[in-house]
């Protein structure tokens, strides 16, 4: 009963070091940049870089998401 009792142990803990491997690779992105002209006299509007995220965000994904930044090519302002 005790082996058994550490199979299983051994056994769930595996799968969950497993499925968070998985989960954290498994993100998705799409970038894209808007820049907004106004006509003659109109205040300059600021460019805009969106990022729109596909998968699960927690934090074994999280060095895959901060490597999608950058924050010296970045505009002043982004949209996730």
């Amino acid at each position: 009963a005790e082996d058994l009792a550490k199979a299983v142990l051994i056994g769930t803990i595996t799968s969950a070091l497993g499925f968070a491997w998985k989960q954290s690779t498994s993100i998705s992105y799409t970038i894209s940049t808007t820049s907004l002209n106004p006509r003659n006299g109109m205040p300059r509007l600021p460019n805009i870089k969106c990022y729109n995220l596909n998968g699960p965000l927690f934090f074994g994904s999280a060095q895959q998401f901060s490597s999608l930044f950058n924050a010296k090519e970045d505009p002043e302002t982004i949209v996730i």
